[in-house]
This record gives structure tokens, sequence and C-alpha cells, in this order.
């Protein structure tokens, strides 16, 4: 959900709740709702932010995308992951499809 993301590259970037108020110049109860998922930022906010983490608006809404269409959304864990295999050379990524390969077979056998 869009709150876990925000939180998540929040507490990363070691800024405070107040800090994301004042940066989009609302409330910090506001900015809270928003990590909590009680409610959404406009699209103003989103760019805002977005800019802020150095991400994609579609980074940020990913997972509101997800669940709308019924797929599960990504873990923090599996996209710190995906994040971590993006930076492989070739070759490890090579041995990497093949362990998950026989994981797969273990799996199934």
């Amino acid at each position: 959900m869009l709150g876990d993301v925000l939180k998540d590259l929040r507490t990363k970037r070691g800024a405070t709740q107040d800090d994301m108020a004042d940066l989009l110049k609302i409330k910090r109860q506001t900015y809270s709702a928003y990590e909590r998922n009680v409610s959404l930022p406009d699209i103003p906010s989103l760019i805002t932010m977005a800019s802020y983490f150095g991400v994609s608006i579609g980074y940020l809404v990913e997972d509101e995308t997800k669940a709308a269409h019924g797929e599960q959304p990504l873990s923090p864990a599996q996209k710190d992951l995906l994040a971590e295999i993006a930076t492989l050379p070739a070759e490890d990524l090579k041995k990497l499809q093949e362990y998950a390969e026989l994981l797969k077979l273990k799996r199934n056998s």
C-alpha cells in the first residue's frame, strides 16, 4: 500500500513525519493519514514526494495499481531484493536464475 511505501522511504531517508508535512505544506496529521493508508495524497503531493525520494510516481502507487487489478503487491523485502538484483552483473544474474530454478524444482518435488 502507498502508506507502507511512504513510511519505508521516509525512514530510510531519515526524515520525520513533520519533515514531510513541512515539505508538502500540510499538517502532520494529514501526512500521518497517508502512511496509515487512511487517505491518499493529491497529485501535486505525489509529484513532490516522488521527486524528494528520487523515485517515480509509478513506484509510489505501484501497490495501489496492483491491488486494483487483484494482484498481490510486493513486500518491502521483495522490493529491496529486486533493487539488489538490478545491480548484479550478467554472470551473477545467470547464477541467480539457475538457483531460483533449483529452488522451484525442489519445492515441486
